[in-house]
């Protein structure tokens, strides 16, 4: 069919810096042996049937998604061969950051400056 794309063969990522907050609640709903089982993730790419997820601890692990849909066993994430991208967070002590007028016409074409 016409318009339709194919993601067969793309990469999805997603990154988070302040994995503390999205996870922040847990706590309130989940015993304390839940807990140490979660892991919040930092960076993940899925492409292929294969997955690599970066906690926040620094562990990397490689998910087949195909064999195991569960994620029920894992292996280095190094192997899946797919970069990723774990973001750190910008020091606050650093001050604003200056823009440039193309950035601040492209921010605003994206809807984010008014």
């Amino acid at each position: 069919m016409a318009g339709e794309i194919d993601l067969v063969d793309r990469l999805v990522t997603a990154e988070h810096y302040r994995t503390d907050r999205a996870t922040q609640l847990w706590a309130q709903y989940r015993t304390p042996a839940e807990m140490r089982s979660i892991q919040a993730r930092r960076a993940a790419v899925v492409g292929g049937g294969r997955k690599r997820v970066v906690a926040q601890d620094g562990t990397d692990l490689g998910y087949d998604l195909q064999s195991d849909p569960l994620e029920q066993r894992p292996f280095d994430g190094l192997a899946i061969g797919y970069d990723v991208s774990v973001p750190t967070p910008r020091d606050a002590a650093t001050g604003p950051v200056e823009l440039d007028p193309a950035q601040i016409e492209a921010l605003r074409s994206l809807g984010y400056v008014h």
